[in-house]
């Protein structure tokens, strides 16, 4: 367990912004924060920002935290794990993973009047079930603790460990792809981080630039980002103090709005979509607006019936170790990782082993056959955002090549 206190002090001087950070709330903390924050703005060289956000749009009343959570013990969490745990060695298998608790108050203030407070409360299960042969994966997120289900973590991931055994060696080429639930969000993390801000487009680094009102993803694909929906892990007001309007990215494949944070919106004029990155001390480098509630929209069929719907393809359980060499094409590079499946005639033939690709998810996303109904709410590999997303299946996938472990 721990606690922790983390301030950040914003100045603006003759437009220019600097910034710093205090890790106490003592005067004399505050006071060297304040001014290492304006010798940074004094040395600044940039587009002007006119004023700090006026914003004082009374915020949506939305649930933000959960007694569940403030009031959790260790005991409780131990006894999640034990749950999970039984599930799993009736399989006669292991399982390793973490059960996490939080509960963080954000407050922001600035010299325009703008005042805004929200108790934030999360709670995060996951686990990797192995065995001798193979291994699986699921993880569970949710502001309630009381939504999370351990007995059914150990399940599904159970599930996937037990399938997940003798793999064989696909040839590498392009498959179908059936996404599952807990692998999409590691693919749509590019697009909030590289796509649909506003910098990027206005640098020059998004796909999106000069595409606003065309199409250019798939008619079956939606993707938005909504502060305010409580399936998510709700958050009012951005770390500029500005209310989180709902932002359209895509809709039916056709290009649509952007987020924007102060800066971003300074540069066209236009008010701040309340996208201003997260204040997060560990992650400094997260400088552009960031979607921190996307929901790619449903479809109409069900996990099985995309499977069954697929003559010969891949499933994926989950990716690993993403990245993203050409942000423009938003081509993906990665591996798969804790359950990969060969399908043969609409059904689940054999394990594969980790497989590498390299994708345009550009590409892969103007050619998405079908989505589920069902939505479920996962965080990517690299914890960017907690995304709500079905499970899909993607025509044609290059997988190019298997891993070594």
């Amino acid at each position: 367990a721990r606690r922790a206190v983390a301030v950040r002090i914003r100045v603006l001087i003759n437009g220019q912004r600097g910034e710093a950070l205090a890790s106490a709330l003592d005067h004399l903390a505050l006071e060297q924060a304040v001014r290492a924050a304006c010798g940074a703005a004094r040395l600044a060289k940039g587009p002007a920002q006119a004023s700090f956000p006026i914003d004082r749009t009374p915020a949506p009343s939305v649930p933000t935290c959960f007694d569940s959570v403030r009031h959790c013990t260790p005991q409780r969490r131990a006894a999640g794990v034990q749950a999970l745990v039984q599930v799993v060695e009736r399989s006669g298998f292991r399982a390793t993973g973490a059960f996490e608790t939080e509960v963080t108050e954000l407050a922001v203030a600035n010299s325009q009047g703008v005042r805004r407070y929200a108790p934030l409360s999360t709670a995060h299960l996951r686990t990797v079930v192995t065995s001798p042969g193979g291994s699986g994966y699921w993880d569970m997120i949710s502001r309630d603790l009381d939504a999370i289900g351990p007995k059914r973590i150990g399940e599904l991931a159970s599930e996937r460990c037990a399938s997940n055994q003798r793999p064989v060696v696909p040839e590498p080429g392009e498959y179908a792809a059936v996404l599952d639930y807990t692998a999409v969000p590691d693919l749509l993390r590019f697009f909030l981080l590289l796509s649909f801000t506003a910098p990027s487009v206005q640098e020059g680094r998004s796909f999106l630039a000069q595409k606003r009102g065309q199409q250019v993803l798939g008619q079956n694909t939606s993707i938005w980002d909504d502060g305010a929906d409580p399936r998510t892990l709700a958050l009012p007001f951005d770390s500029e103090g500005v209310i989180k309007r709902r932002v359209d990215f895509i809709h039916q494949g056709v290009a649509q709005d952007l987020a924007y944070d102060g800066p971003s919106a300074a540069k066209e004029q236009c008010p701040s979509t309340g996208h201003a990155p997260p204040f997060d001390p560990e992650h400094p480098w997260q400088r552009d607006p960031l979607p921190q509630n996307p929901v790619l929209g449903a479809g109409t069929t069900t996990r099985e019936e995309l499977i069954a719907s697929t003559e010969r393809g891949i499933l994926v359980t989950r990716f690993h170790y993403t990245h993203c060499p050409d942000p423009t094409q938003v081509v993906a590079t990665g591996m798969t990782r804790d359950g990969t499946f060969l399908i043969e005639q609409g059904k689940i033939q054999r394990a594969c082993v980790n497989l590498r690709f390299t994708q345009s998810l550009v590409q892969a996303f103007q050619h998405v056959e079908a989505l589920t109904s069902e939505q479920q709410l996962h965080r990517d590999w690299w914890g960017t955002a907690a995304h709500l997303v079905p499970a899909l299946k993607v025509a044609r996938f290059n997988f190019t090549g298997a891993t070594a472990h």
